[in-house]
């Protein structure tokens, strides 16, 4: 058994199994709405690009012509200025598909959006506390998009694609003496004869019910990646998720160790 943790206290253990399974989800994509696009880094998810349904020359697309502004809320979290709302810089824009894939010709437009781990205008998700501890959570994340010259905005978003989570199963359950975890899997596209299962135990801000926020604030979505798979030749990823935090006691105080 291989054993690793990283610098937030997040565990990542390597065992031997074969058999799992993987479903992905999708919201529908009104045509008069944005689609945004997800993406994970090594500090958390970034909101980094913007699908707009518009015909349009590509001879005639300039990334000046377009206003993107944000507004994150969520009831009762204190949020800075700097942090609720604002503007995102646009740092190329291209035509696309209805998913962000290029195209030489296309009714979309996508517009790729700065991030940056110093930039909270940019990321959908926010540590705060409640209930007596601290977690990383979904928040409201709103854009507006407008495009000057025809004065077309977009202030709807239609459809959601968080990219790392889209290789994973996101509803798994599992119930023992009246405690209940949930937990997200990965199946290789390679399932011979024994293959590894990595199992990822998230840090302290990662409890909850959405098994997509322990994949995705620390970047573990990763270990279904080209890059790792091909390390382990094919692996089983397992991200079970607590109710609390890890290190919870059972009279439901904080423990170290």
């Amino acid at each position: 058994m291989k054993k690793s943790i990283s610098i937030t206290y997040c565990i990542t253990l390597v065992l031997v199994i074969s058999g799992v399974q993987n479903t992905t989800a999708q919201e529908t994509n009104p045509n008069s709405a944005y689609t945004l696009i997800i993406d994970g880094y090594d500090w958390g998810p970034g909101a980094n690009k913007v699908v707009l349904p518009m015909a349009v020359p590509d001879s005639e697309l300039r990334s000046s012509d377009f206003e993107v502004t944000v507004v994150r809320s969520m009831e009762g979290v204190e949020m800075s200025p700097a942090e609720a709302s604002g503007a995102r810089k646009i740092v190329h824009r291209y035509l696309s598909d209805e998913n962000g894939k290029v195209m030489a010709e296309g009714n979309y437009v996508t517009l790729v959006l700065y991030v940056a781990p110093i930039e909270p205008l940019s990321s959908p998700i926010k540590y705060y506390r409640m209930d007596g501890r601290g977690s990383n959570n979904w928040i409201n994340y709103k854009l507006t998009i407008r495009h000057n010259p025809s004065n077309k905005v977009w202030d709807t978003e239609g459809r959601r694609v968080v990219t790392p989570l889209e290789k994973f199963d996101l509803t798994g359950t599992y119930t023992e003496k009246g405690i209940s975890l949930t937990y997200a899997s990965f199946t290789p596209e390679v399932q011979s004869g024994k293959l590894p299962l990595i199992i990822w135990l998230h840090g302290g801000g990662e409890g909850g019910t959405d098994p997509g926020i322990a994949l995705i604030a620390n970047k573990a979505a990763n270990y279904a990646s080209e890059e790792i798979q091909t390390i382990f030749r094919g692996a089983y990823v397992l991200v079970p998720q607590s109710p609390t935090f890890w290190m919870q006691s059972a009279s439901g105080e904080y423990t170290r160790g």
